[in-house]
């Protein structure tokens, strides 16, 4: 915690999943901030550096409420009314519900908590993706948004030349491994298991420029800002895990050049309108309720 108060909370979404949220508050009176992780990630990657390079902690410093979510799935987030992870049915979902029921779920928890009418939201990569499906699918939510700011956003497909190999790879392979991991029943994709963290660490600590190596020909790279010597430490918090029906649906998506929902051929995000519109005064940092 750095020295921060913090609580956990949950909350459970229309569908029956039991979510994590990690709050981090000052409790200087400034709105809350949501703050959504990419895929195969969960809220602790946001907090692995030191607490001047954190962004939570930098937020929470300036006094801002901070609340981490953990989508369902991931390492914190693996619970449900009626289906254990052991159950296909658990397994059963892509970015499109978590998009659809996490994200509300996360907002109107946080709203209810905090007494406020808005909350800042904060999304890196599949974070960016599944607010823009809320903010398509349930337009209801964006007025409940100050401000969005969206890292790394994943709202179109990027062109194949821009595609690192590893993602040529996968694409490839991706329907006939899709089918082989049905067959034999696995529906979790990476989960965070102690065997997996230890051989992430041994691998980064003696080679580190293979870990990031694997980023650079996944996700692509800024090469200014690999840290090589603390790279076994930030890649024990990587993968978190998912389900293998949201990885086969990204794959899908990049095959087909856009986006639509999993194994039809409807639209889901339209690109090229002015759908997410949300309300906010010009000063997005006061603290009005």
């Amino acid at each position: 915690s750095r020295g921060f108060p913090t609580e956990v909370h949950k909350t459970v979404t229309e569908d029956g999943y039991i979510l994590s949220l990690h709050r981090i508050s000052n409790n200087l009176g400034k709105p809350p901030v949501l703050i959504m992780h990419g895929l195969l990630a969960a809220s602790d990657l946001w907090v692995v550096m030191k607490p001047e390079f954190s962004l939570p902690f930098i937020l929470a410093d300036a006094g801002y409420d901070v609340w981490l979510a953990d989508g369902r799935g991931n390492a914190y987030s693996k619970s449900h009314v009626q289906y254990s992870t052991k159950e296909k049915k658990f397994w059963d979902f892509t970015f499109h519900e978590s998009g659809i029921y996490d994200i509300p779920a996360f907002i109107d928890y946080v709203l209810n908590s905090t007494g406020f009418k808005q909350l800042f939201y904060i999304g890196h990569s599949m974070g960016t993706t599944v607010f823009l499906v809320m903010a398509s699918t349930r337009p209801e939510y964006n007025s409940k948004i100050k401000a969005a700011a969206l890292l790394a956003p994943v709202a179109t497909v990027p062109k194949e030349k821009y595609w690192g190999s590893l993602t040529k790879i996968s694409l490839n392979i991706s329907e006939n491994t899709y089918r082989t991991l049905m067959r034999n029943r696995v529906y979790e994709m990476l989960p965070r298991s102690v065997n997996l963290v230890k051989s992430v660490q041994t691998t980064c600590r003696r080679t580190p420029n293979v870990c990031f190596s694997a980023l650079k020909h996944s996700m692509g790279e800024n090469r200014k800002n690999w840290d090589l010597k603390n790279a076994a430490h930030y890649f024990s918090y990587f993968p978190a895990g998912t389900s293998v029906k949201t990885v086969h649906h990204i794959m899908q998506v990049f095959k087909q050049g856009k986006y639509f929902i999993h194994n039809q051929s409807i639209f889901l995000i339209p690109t090229e309108s002015s759908s997410y519109r949300f309300v906010a005064g010009t000063n997005y940092l006061d603290s009005s309720r």
